[in-house]
């Protein structure tokens, strides 16, 4: 099952309230789908991001710019008046009484404070603007993102209807953001093994998508060999390329 570990307190920048960031412990993908752009839908692995937004006043940031102030530590059970000379008696042997009083002596803020919310779409275009801040890794994970949410009328769910009903972006903008990946990956920034040879599928480049994917080796290379069938059917669409052995 998806699960997280205890949260790491850190501090938004603009208001200076406390926050909480998610931090996966473990997952799995039963009932989960997979698409040629990379998305999935493997519950609670998405809800772990880099770019975060402020749960009390919006500020879009970059989580890892934020200071830590530490992590939230785990507020144990109870101890009734029994149990408490109990441990006392065994001069907390357990650690009972000890993780009672880092409880105790956590700040209010830390223990009363909201998760940084996901961003939306609308932040990864604020995260896109704000140049300051922006490095060319993190221009691609924005723009990567961007790229997923202008897939979403296209991509079917399990059901075989598509995620959203209606565009997010518009053709040449969504075009527009595909081009400036393809020049991020030239630059040589981190990217997927098949990302390049699906941006230029979507792009209607079957050709070229077809040579980028050919290159593909080792775990992504089924995956690829799909890609390239999707391309010489001149098929530019996002397509579902695995689903869970897990499944409803």
């Amino acid at each position: 099952m998806t699960s997280y570990t205890q949260p790491m307190v850190i501090q938004c920048p603009k208001c200076r309230s406390c926050l909480h960031r998610r931090r996966l412990r473990s997952f799995n993908d039963f009932g989960a789908m997979g698409w040629s752009d990379g998305h999935n839908s493997i519950f609670g692995l998405n809800s772990i991001s880099q770019l975060g937004r402020c749960a009390y006043c919006n500020k879009v940031f970059w989580l890892d710019d934020l200071e830590e102030l530490g992590v939230l530590p785990k507020e144990g059970p109870r101890i009734g008046a029994v149990s408490r000379l109990y441990h006392w008696i065994t001069r907390d042997s357990d650690g009972v009484l000890e993780r009672e009083r880092i409880w105790n002596a956590t700040p209010w803020e830390w223990k009363n404070a909201k998760p940084a919310e996901m961003p939306d779409y609308f932040d990864l275009k604020i995260a896109l603007a704000d140049k300051g801040s922006l490095t060319p890794e993190r221009e691609l994970l924005v723009r990567r993102a961007l790229w997923f949410h202008g897939n979403d009328h296209l991509r079917l769910n399990r059901d075989g209807k598509p995620l959203r009903d209606t565009p997010r972006m518009s053709v040449s903008d969504a075009r527009e953001n595909m081009l400036a990946m393809l020049d991020l990956i030239a630059e040589g920034n981190d990217s997927r093994s098949t990302e390049k040879g699906e941006l230029l599928r979507e792009l209607g480049r079957f050709e070229e998508a077809i040579e980028a994917l050919r290159s593909v080796t080792g775990d992504a290379k089924e995956q690829a060999e799909l890609i390239i069938g999707f391309a010489q059917a001149s098929d530019s669409v996002v397509r579902e390329i695995w689903r869970s052995q897990y499944d409803f």
